[in-house]
């Protein structure tokens, strides 16, 4: 997909999410240099802009749920997550 062909404005969006993350206060600076560090990983592997905008959205809120750096969770920090996620309502 070429950015002229962007009908839905992912690349904006994923600019908009980088720049959330990093400025978010909420989220540890150890897990936002990780964020943006797969991020820049997925875009060199070509993964489309709209899964890319997705993930940094999504983790943006995982970084900001999660009760310990994403490097030192355990199996029940990663439980209580998704148990957050399950019960956060998303607004459009």
């Amino acid at each position: 997909m070429s950015k002229n062909d962007d009908l839905y404005g992912y690349a904006v969006r994923l600019t908009l999410g980088e720049k959330l993350i990093a400025s978010d206060p909420k989220i540890r600076s150890a897990d936002k240099k990780l964020i943006l560090s797969f991020l820049r990983h997925i875009k060199a592997k070509e993964i489309s802009l709209g899964r890319q905008a997705k993930y940094a959205f999504m983790l943006k809120r995982c970084a900001q749920l999660i009760r310990v750096p994403f490097r030192k969770a355990k199996r029940a920090d990663y439980e209580d997550l998704v148990t957050k996620l399950a019960d956060f309502e998303f607004v459009a």
